[in-house]
């Protein structure tokens, strides 16, 4: 058996797997190598509560002994006996002993020989290029982004589409088909059923934008009873649920308002994703839910690179909204304290946890006043600034004039 410790250290052992399951394997050790033995015995110093006594304990015991590899008496390959040491070290019975090794799934062989290939494919294209065969460097990249797609392994596709573009810019015709092949095989492998539960908003798409938005997304599984977000805390995600229920609520001072259910084809959070602000209120499942959710970091690349897709989101988003429905039946004041008018200029300056400043302040304008806190207004042309003041701590210093 090899244990691959790091990828130029490797473990090698001879041993008999006693017991298995999908997430463990137990294994008597019987031999390894010298290297084998060096690298084991370090990983034990390392966790041993006194290294320097390993030592001692090993080569002062007579069952740590070599044994020969094979039955040639003229071969000077050596193995450690590593039951004997383990029995040395930790006083382990031969019989009893286990070691247990978590279980890593490991490609298979025709998945590492397409890895083999693909290396290999890789290299010539590398040699093409410093031979000047630019023609031979495109045919080649050409057929090894579309074997690529193919496989879906569209990341490292289209990583070898931007060699493609560097290597012959002139290369138009295997530029725009390539383009098109992996952007035609993410679609294929779309989830099926979100894309049908989703159907009204993906026919407003472009495949191109359809293709961003769905492997930007991440795919997530809720149990019952789980929070999804919370109120009060910083989350800015934007949620298309799939599949089961989930329950919209509500906390005021010590009392929680059910507001309503949510359930596939609902989406939630538009209101955290597109403006800045905190939770106003909490998602929990009450069953199995999955569902697929979008970071808001993608919001200001897209912005620039893709608007409309941005729109496109934003509108679908304000009239798939539940929430708002469910707070505008319950018409309750969720604020805690009562809120009075106040004008006034202010200087607002950011602080780290000690109340140090940390760069320069910017000026506002007072808004309202309460027991929990103040309210201003300040113009911020960026809306990457404006979301990093989120959860931040601030001093404010200003004049004021009450008005009743």
């Amino acid at each position: 058996m090899t244990l691959r410790l790091a990828p130029d250290i490797h473990v090698n052992v001879q041993g008999t797997i006693v017991r298995s399951s999908r997430q463990e394997i137990a294994i008597d050790f019987s031999a390894m190598d010298e290297d084998s033995f060096a690298h084991l015995k370090k990983i034990v110093e390392y966790n041993a509560q006194d290294a320097d006594q390993i030592d001692e304990e090993l080569f002062g015991r007579p069952s740590c002994r070599r044994v020969p590899i094979s039955n040639d008496p003229t071969s000077t390959c050596q193995q450690w006996n590593w039951l004997g040491v383990l029995e040395s070290w930790f006083g382990l019975r031969t019989e009893t002993l286990s070691v247990r090794f978590r279980t890593e799934v490991l490609p298979t062989k025709k998945e590492e020989r397409l890895m083999n290939d693909t290396s290999r494919e890789e290299q010539l294209v590398e040699e093409y290029i410093q031979e000047g065969d630019l023609e031979a460097a495109v045919k080649l990249l050409y057929g090894l982004i579309v074997k690529l797609a193919r496989q879906k392994q569209f990341s490292k596709a289209e990583a070898l589409r931007e060699k493609l573009l560097e290597t012959d810019p002139m290369a138009l015709s295997e530029i725009i088909k390539t383009a098109e092949i992996i952007e035609e095989e993410k679609i294929v492998s779309m989830d099926k059923t979100h894309k049908e539960l989703w159907a009204k908003f993906y026919d407003t798409l472009t495949t191109e934008e359809a293709s961003i938005l769905y492997y930007a997304m991440k795919q997530s599984e809720y149990e019952p009873n789980q929070v999804v977000f919370q109120q009060g805390t910083l989350h800015s995600r934007l949620y298309f649920i799939d599949h089961g229920e989930l329950k919209l609520i509500c906390r005021e001072r010590d009392r929680e308002t059910f507001l309503g259910k949510m359930g596939p084809g609902n989406m939630i959070g538009e209101d955290l994703f597109f403006a800045n602000s905190v939770c106003t209120l909490s998602l929990i499942s009450t069953s199995t839910a999955k569902v697929h959710s979008l970071e808001k970091n993608y919001l200001s690349d897209w912005e620039k690179q893709h608007p409309a897709l941005v729109a496109k989101l934003q509108d679908f988003a304000k009239k798939a909204s539940q929430a708002q429905v469910f707070l505008k039946n319950y018409q309750f004041d969720r604020r805690h304290q009562k809120r009075y008018r106040v004008s006034g200029k202010c200087q607002i300056q950011i602080v780290n946890s000690a109340g140090e400043p940390i760069g320069r302040p910017f000026y506002g304008g007072l808004s309202d006043v309460s027991v929990g806190g103040l309210a201003f207004l300040a113009r911020i042309t960026k809306k990457d600034t404006a979301r990093m003041l989120l959860g931040r701590r601030l001093r404010v210093i200003f004049d004021y004039r009450w008005s009743p």
